[in-house]
């Protein structure tokens, strides 16, 4: 089966960025990055061992699917540790339009915190 997951473009990424860090009450700009592939934009987080990150499906007439998806690891009774992927929410978005999209991709993202 093929991977569902599209490339994010670099408009959509880069308000994505700008309006988080804009957001951002905190004196620093907050950690967040595109992955090699351009398949994840990493996200803030503060915790060890978990992993938030944006991935998009493509959907019809120039829309996507944003997903807030989370890799937590998970440690059974015997100590052995596994990688436990989540999608935490996810959103409708234009890409005809990448500062709205990030807009409503945002507001997705923050509404899992």
């Amino acid at each position: 089966m093929a991977d569902p997951y599209i490339t994010i473009p670099d408009a959509f990424a880069d308000a994505f960025i700008a309006l988080a860090n804009e957001a951002n009450d905190h004196p620093d700009e907050l950690d967040l990055g595109i992955s090699d592939d351009r398949l994840r934009l990493w996200l803030s987080n503060s915790y060890p061992g978990f992993s938030p990150y944006l991935q998009m499906r493509k959907g019809p007439a120039g829309n996507a699917v944003v997903e807030v998806r989370s890799q937590v690891n998970n440690r059974d009774s015997e100590g052995n540790s596994t990688r436990v992927t989540f999608t935490d929410a996810s959103v409708r978005v234009d890409l005809t339009d990448p500062y709205s999209a990030a807009q409503l991709a945002l507001e997705c993202w923050l509404s899992t915190l």
